[in-house]
């Protein structure tokens, strides 16, 4: 297998089937560690790993949990051996502003961030790439990829979601979240000849 950011490296934009299948598969695996109490905290391309099977199939794997924080109870948040609610560890790229800001652990953090991976495998680039201090402040407020001015209007109403501000106009779970970019890329295989 090989990772997604080396998949995006290779192609530059992935063709949404492709792309389908794998925010359905890191949206199972995220879910999953929502249920356990864990926010990963640095969802991007690098920690996805493609894993291929005997034949064309390819199933995505979330990797390096290294930075996980647990947000089930009280007790967890104050184990010595976590980092502070108000540490900002990740990736800014893919980093929800309220995790920006050092706010406490949230799942919605993950699902801005597969929304961000989700955008980049269908433009080839992050959604505020124009925005030089890397600071999200929601798809509406700033200029975003160029490629979005071209795109389906399912594709911008699932993005203005994704990557809400406020975390509770976001979906309510990577599962919902993956339901949504089924609905949004729904007989999209090709925009832009990827």
């Amino acid at each position: 297998g090989t990772s997604l950011r080396a998949a995006l490296r290779e192609h530059a934009r992935l063709p949404p089937p492709r792309a389908r299948a794998i925010v359905r598969g890191v949206a199972a695996a995220v879910e999953d560690a929502h249920q356990r109490g864990l926010v990963h905290r640095d969802l991007k391309p690098d920690n996805i790993f493609l894993v291929t099977g005997g034949g064309a199939s390819e199933t995505p794997k979330v990797l390096d949990f290294g930075i996980a924080k647990s947000f089930a109870s009280d007790a967890d948040r104050g184990a010595a051996h976590q980092t502070r609610a108000d540490v900002r560890l990740g990736t800014p790229e893919y980093m929800a502003p309220e995790q920006m800001r050092g706010d406490e652990p949230h799942p919605a953090w993950d699902l801005w961030a597969l929304g961000v991976v989700a955008f980049e495998m269908l433009t080839g680039e992050v959604p505020f790439a124009r925005n030089p201090a890397w600071v999200p402040v929601g798809f509406d407020t700033v200029e975003v990829s160029a490629a979005m001015e071209t795109a389906p209007p399912r594709w911008r109403s699932f993005f203005r979601r994704a990557l809400a501000i406020e975390p509770s106009d976001r979906p309510r779970s990577a599962r919902e979240l993956a339901d949504d970019f089924d609905r949004a890329i729904d007989g999209v295989d090709d925009v832009w000849g990827t």
